[in-house]
């Protein structure tokens, strides 16, 4: 459910290092809150205990959350927490919210320049950064040069390609433009879907709408290889 970091704490467990991914890119409209609520549900269906948190003043994700709290399901949906949060909070966030977790998903603001010392340390304090990105030229002239600058600070950055046309000339380009930048690219890409925002509006995901919406398969992919490049096994 959505809370606010001064709301009661959810469930804890033993003391442990939570891994926490930072979806983070300097363009608009690359997906990173469809990305955010997919992962954080693949995580739980996993068995990991997950928390979001929403560091978009706009709390895209905590209300994607509360509308998941508050819906009436034929089934019990994951269990997904996610606390909105500024990123001068970011300290509080470790101290107090991260304690007994397993992961943790960081859906950033979609501008990072007025507040670019703070994500830059968040970047560094997570275990690694997902930088979501379509297959347009504008696309890549705006996330390329900020995966030539985590490479710069030695963070580990996964680019991964959203809403993207294999057949497009540009897909090719795309991956190209990725590779050369010194990133990782993300071995499986989410295609274009034209429902894949509808199982938001009910607080769901992709991966738990089944044929109602195409997309889950894809963003199940995505979390495999995140969990092969940080190590991680399922715990179910």
């Amino acid at each position: 459910m959505s809370e606010s970091l001064a709301a009661v704490r959810p469930r804890r467990s033993a003391t442990r290092k939570c891994v926490s991914v930072m979806l983070c890119s300097p363009k608009g409209g690359t997906g990173k809150t469809t990305f955010a609520e997919n992962l954080l549900v693949a995580a739980s269906l996993d068995g990991y205990n997950v928390l979001g948190v929403d560091f978009d003043p706009q709390e895209t994700l905590a209300k994607w959350a509360e509308r998941r709290a508050g819906g009436i399901f034929k089934s019990q949906p994951a269990r997904v927490d996610v606390i909105a949060a500024s990123t001068g909070l970011w300290a509080r966030v470790v101290r107090e919210e991260l304690v007994g977790r397993d992961v943790a998903i960081l859906d950033m603001l979609p501008s990072l320049e007025h507040c670019i010392a703070d994500i830059h340390a968040i970047a560094r304090a997570s275990d690694v950064v997902v930088v979501t990105t379509g297959a347009t030229q504008n696309d890549l002239d705006s996330i390329v040069p900020w995966l030539r600058t985590l490479k710069s600070m030695n963070i580990k950055a996964i680019a991964c390609l959203n809403r993207v046309n294999r057949r497009e000339a540009m897909f090719l380009a795309a991956q190209t433009a990725i590779i050369n930048s010194g990133a990782t690219l993300c071995p499986i890409e989410v295609p274009v879907f034209a429902n894949i925002h509808v199982p938001a509006m009910e607080g769901l995901t992709s991966i738990e709408s089944g044929q109602s919406a195409k997309g889950g398969g894809a963003f199940k992919g995505v979390w495999a290889s995140l969990k092969a490049e940080l190590g991680l096994e399922a715990r179910r």
